[in-house]
Formats: structure tokens, C-alpha cells, sequence
């Protein structure tokens, strides 16, 4: 059988799976599977479907991104989040949308001072919607709003291509230890 009737029965397989409700990693697992079963035998699909978790898992790109969420973490911890937004709001917090051009100015400042996204997200717990505190019906909205994680990422792959862009991360351990220092200060 060709590698492309194999894989036209992959697909028709796969949307089969999810029309019947399975769930959907399970499915492509399944289709998958049997579709390296069908063009390369048993033993090599055995081998992809076990290695493939642990290699994607062991990714460095992948490991900095947990370290982006525990800096806007941090920074929530240490009130850099509410003092941007504080001063975001003092800026344009009294025109018409106010609130929304607060907030995304304080994920952008946030964005701008520590290159992550993931961490704005995180860190941009966002304001109550309520002028005087949260709405009484809701408990309150939030706002949260993010850009692109690619930039990080990014910024990781130029530093495994071109080693010399290594000085940058001087940088990053620069931010860590502000951002330790300030969470301390608050903390103490």
C-alpha cells in the first residue's frame, strides 16, 4: 500500500474516532500508531510512540516556559502587576475604554520588561471590571489578555543557533535577581 493511501485512511480513521466522541489525543495515538505500523512494521512504531513523549518532554524550549510562568508569578507576588496597571490607569484610566487600554498597556509593559507573554498572562490577573470594586452579580469579571508566546521561544532557538546570543541570558539572570530582590522586600 502507498504512504499516501496509508495516510488518506489515517485521516479518515482519525475524523471516524472524533465523530464517535473519542478524545482526541487518544485518537491521533491511535491513528498514528497504526499508520507507522502499516508503512514501517511493528517494532518501529513501538519505538516512535515510547520515545517521542520523552524527547518532546525533554525539550529545552519547552522547559523555559514553566520558568516564564514562575517569574509572572513572582512578579504578582512582588506587585509589579498592580503598580502597572495602577500607573497604565493613571494614564488613560479616565477616558472612554479605560479600562481595557489600561489593561493591555499593562500587559505591554509587563511584555516589555521581562520578553514573555506567557508570564504577561500569567501576571495580568487583570482588574475588576467595577469602578467601585467587583460587580455584584458576577463577583466580578477579569481581564486577561496576552500577545504570542513565539517571541520567547524565539529568543530560545537564537540562543541554541547562535551560541554568542548567550550573552543575552546575563540579562535574564540580571531580571531573576531584581525580581528575587523585590518579592523579598515585599515578603519581609
Amino acid at each position: 500500500m502507498s504512504p499516501l493511501t496509508v495516510g488518506l485512511i489515517g485521516v479518515l480513521a482519525l475524523l471516524a474516532m472524533v465523530a464517535l466522541r473519542a478524545p482526541l489525543g487518544l485518537a491521533l495515538l491511535i491513528a498514528g500508531f497504526g499508520g507507522l505500523w502499516k508503512l514501517h512494521g511493528l517494532d518501529t512504531a513501538v519505538y516512535v510512540v515510547s520515545s517521542a513523549p520523552v524527547t518532546a518532554l525533554s525539550s529545552y524550549t519547552l522547559s523555559v516556559l514553566p520558568l516564564f510562568i514562575l517569574m509572572g508569578a513572582m512578579s504578582v507576588r512582588a506587585g509589579l502587576a498592580e503598580a502597572l496597571y495602577k500607573s497604565a490607569y493613571g494614564f488613560v484610566g479616565h477616558r472612554s475604554g479605560g479600562l481595557a487600554v489600561a489593561s493591555i498597556a499593562a500587559c505591554g509593559g509587563f511584555g516589555a520588561i521581562c520578553g514573555s507573554s506567557l508570564a504577561t498572562v500569567t501576571t495580568d490577573q487583570g482588574p475588576t471590571m467595577g469602578h467601585g470594586g467587583p460587580i455584584p452579580a458576577t463577583g466580578g469579571p477579569r481581564i486577561a489578555v496576552g500577545i504570542n508566546v513565539a517571541e520567547s521561544e524565539f529568543l530560545v532557538m537564537q540562543a541554541i543557533v547562535f551560541p554568542g546570543i548567550n550573552i543575552l541570558w546575563i540579562g535574564c539572570v540580571l531580571l531573576f535577581i531584581g525580581t528575587f530582590m523585590a518579592v523579598w522586600q515585599r515578603v519581609r
